[in-house]
Formats: C-alpha cells, structure tokens, sequence
C-alpha cells in the first residue's frame, strides 16, 4: 500500500516505478513523490462518513444488546406459559372432580326430598285419619247451648285429577231445613263458604262450628254445568245432641275405601 503524508494542502505518495531490463524483466521499486491537492469538501464528506460509520456500529450493538434482551424475554415468557399450561391442567382436573362430586350431591339431594314427600304424604294421611277418627268417636264432653246447622248430609268425594277427599256434595238435604229453603238440592256441589273454598269436611266443620244459628252465610254451589250463589240461613240444635255418623263405600274410589256422612250440618 502507499504511503500518504498530508502536509498542510498537498499530500505526496511514494509509488513504486519499474524498469526493464535486457534479456530478464525484473521490477525494482522506485519511489517517486507525487503531490496531490487536498479537497476540503472531500475531507468533510469523509469524516461525515466516519462519523456514520461509527454512530452505524454503535446503532448495531445497542439492537445486538436488545436482541438478546428480546430473546431473555421471550424465554422467561415461554417458561411462564409452560407453567400456566400445567395450572390450568390441574383446574380443569379439579373441575371435573368438583363436577362429579355435585352430580352425585344432586342425586343425593333428589334421593332425599322424594322420601321427604312421601313421608310428608304419609303425615297428612295420618293426619287425616287422626282427625277423622276424633270427629266419628263422638269423645267430646256434652256442651250447653246450641250450634249452627245447614240441614243437610255432605258427601266426600275425591276431584276429577284423583285427589283424594277434597270436593263436598249434599247428598240429601233435610225438608224444609235451611239448605232446602236456601234451595240447596241433593247432588249440589258446595264450593265456597263466604269466599272461603271447601276443600275439605275440616274446614266445612269447622266453619259451622265458628257459626251461630240464624246467621246468613253465601255458599256458591256448582249444580251441573252452572254455578249458582244462595244464602243460608242457619238454624240451631242443641250442643249435646250428637251426630249421627255411617261410613259407606265410596263409587269414586276402591270397594275398600270408605268415607263419611254426617247427616246433622
């Protein structure tokens, strides 16, 4: 390479010369010194290029440096997905346990309100049957005075969905008592008492008994297709008098099942 020295604006480099020589060619170097003006525009250009190509490696290494950084990153990341892999793994085990464990506590749950029901059935039955049996042992202590009585003998049938003991029918009504002048008539439907319904011989009872004799009650009767509202008025018999009770077969239920008549209310 030649040598170049810069001297204030000139600058002279040695290059080499060769001569030929008879019969062998051989190169000897000379030196020479050439003058060469300087260019200061050149000059600036070439330490603007210098400059760049300096800010250029520096701008190199710092994305070396974020590369590798990016690359710390993105494996501390992998990492991180790696162990929420595994956790959520584990979640959905747990959840599929936790899943089985309510379908069995659900088939528990429905075990146990179906043998609620029926025991609270069989309560209501026993119930049922206590109440009846207190009404018909005519146990109760004579009382003075009189009670309220419609004139009539109710019937207790079960309704059309086979609900048991539930719909009340004159079945024969006394000449000239309070239904019949009421013009309550056998085979009648009573339905309501005031506004309260008559779903059952209890509550009928317990309606006359919280009655006086000569008070005006409206029954809602249902008499074939019609619907029918009249006013009774109570008449009275004697507190001790007792009823007279007979238990037939009832057409709407098997042969063995029987149900009351009460012919004094």
């Amino acid at each position: 390479d030649p040598y170049v020295e810069s001297v204030g604006r000139r600058s002279w480099v040695e290059q080499p010369t060769y001569v030929e020589r008879p019969r062998y060619v051989t190169t000897t170097p000379v030196t020479r010194h050439v003058i060469i003006e300087s260019d200061p525009a050149k000059d600036r250009e070439l330490a603007s290029l210098r400059s760049l190509v300096e800010s250029l490696k520096a701008e190199n290494s710092r994305l070396v440096s974020d590369v590798a950084q990016k690359d710390q990153e993105l494996e501390k990341e992998r990492s991180t997905s790696s162990s929420l892999r595994a956790q959520l793994a584990t979640l959905k085990t747990e959840i599929a346990r936790l899943e089985e464990l309510l379908q069995i506590e659900q088939s528990e749950n429905l075990r146990l309100s179906s043998k609620l029901n029926s025991a609270q059935q069989r309560y209501a039955e026993a119930e049922a049957a206590l109440s009846r049996f207190k009404r018909n042992c005519h146990c109760e202590a004579p009382r003075v005075g009189k009670r309220a009585v419609m004139g009539l003998e109710i019937k207790v049938l079960d309704d059309a969905a086979g609900n048991p003991d539930c719909v009340l029918q004159a079945y024969s009504v006394s000449p000239d008592g309070p239904s019949d002048q009421a013009g309550i008539c056998a085979g009648d439907i009573l339905k309501e008492w005031n506004g309260t319904s008559l779903t059952s011989k209890a509550i009928f009872q317990d309606l006359i008994d919280s009655s006086s004799p000569g008070q005006r009650v409206p029954i809602r009767i249902v008499r074939g297709q019609k619907i029918l509202d009249v006013v009774v008025a109570l008449g009275g018999v004697s507190i001790g008098r007792t009823r007279s009770v007979r238990r037939v077969a009832s057409p709407t239920r098997a042969a063995s099942y029987v149900q009351d008549f009460d012919s004094n209310f």
